[in-house]
């Protein structure tokens, strides 16, 4: 999907939505401690990219997620143009592009489920929050991975459950919509009786 190997890390090309390289993302191996990733010195993370598949103009449906691995197990179970952010920070930033270029395509967010341990000092999921505000800023849908009440993305729901259960989870993707405001539901509520 566009990577290189060197050695022991590949590196993921950085770009804009006008396809600008504009830096890398090196993912080390470390079998121990799980992945290394590191950006390249001086790179504007901020907006910039990678695509799994392609970007066409009249494209109808394009996911957006966090890290490569997530993204990776999302394009081989739906074939969908998949879209890496790099980091949860950078989604809506993302989104916005995309949604800015390609008007009336149905946006899908791969949120990470960063659950929290019982016991631990928040309960702000940052996966889900990060996404779900990405997904308001471009009237987008989310789709967000369940495995046993576990911290999980989609590429974990591909290493336990297969494929076809990452694709049956995306498919089941809802939309976001913003809250409506209490008197305005109020008044609503009103006017319905």
């Amino acid at each position: 999907y566009g990577k290189d190997g060197y050695g022991r890390f590949i590196a993921i090309p950085m770009r804009r939505i006008d396809g600008q390289i504009v830096g890398l993302q090196r993912i080390y191996d470390r079998t121990i401690t799980g992945p290394d990733r590191r950006f390249s010195a001086g790179v504007a993370k901020t907006g910039a990219m990678h695509v799994l598949g392609r970007l066409d103009d009249d494209a109808s449906e394009i996911q957006l997620g966090e890290g490569y691995s997530t993204c990776a197990s999302a394009y081989e179970a739906t074939g969908q143009t998949t879209v890496i952010a790099f980091d949860a920070g950078n989604l809506q930033a993302v989104a916005e592009a995309l949604r800015a270029k390609y008007p009336s395509a149905r946006i899908v967010l791969l949120a990470d489920n960063d659950i929290r341990k019982p016991g631990s000092s928040t309960t702000i999921n940052t996966g889900i929050e990060k996404a779900t505000n990405a997904a308001l800023a471009v009237d987008g849908w989310i789709a967000i991975p369940e495995l046993d009440g576990a911290k999980c993305d989609w590429n974990d729901v591909h290493a336990a459950c297969g494929l076809d259960a990452v694709a049956a989870g995306i498919h089941q993707a809802q939309p976001v919509k913003r809250p409506e405001p209490p008197i305005q539901a109020e008044l609503s509520a009103a006017e319905a009786s």
